[in-house]
């Protein structure tokens, strides 16, 4: 256990401080998303344009353009959010017991294939 600690601050140690700050507005956006509160979507937009300019400066092109969506969504739903009437939207809600059910199977059936393919290819 003392070894993931000590990784963990290795790649803290090694992030500079505009990771930092991309990694802080990530964390802040998914906080303010589990809130419902319309935070979310500015930083998330900081945190997203700040990973695009990291990946095209690091060449990775497929990271940058995935980063790129999810800033142009991010500008989609604030958009959105500050135009809702409340009676075209629902609420988020908590899945009943059914949906849980349905989803912890689903969950099942995935990590079960994964064991097998593992196993067939001897990964």
């Amino acid at each position: 256990m003392e070894q993931i600690y000590i990784e963990l601050i290795k790649g803290f140690q090694a992030m500079t401080w505009l990771e930092g700050i991309a990694v802080l507005f990530g964390v802040l956006s998914v906080l303010f998303s589990k809130q419902n509160h319309i935070a979310v979507y500015p930083t998330g937009i900081v945190s997203t344009a700040i990973y695009i300019y990291l990946f095209v400066k690091a060449a990775l092109y497929a990271e940058a353009s995935l980063n790129a969506y999810y800033l142009i969504m991010s500008i989609y739903g604030w958009y959105i959010w500050t135009r809702k009437d409340a009676q075209q939207h629902e609420n988020i809600r908590k899945p009943d017991k059914w949906e849980r059910a349905v989803h912890r199977g689903r969950d099942f059936e995935y990590w079960l294939g994964a064991y097998l393919v593992c196993i067939v290819t001897s990964y």
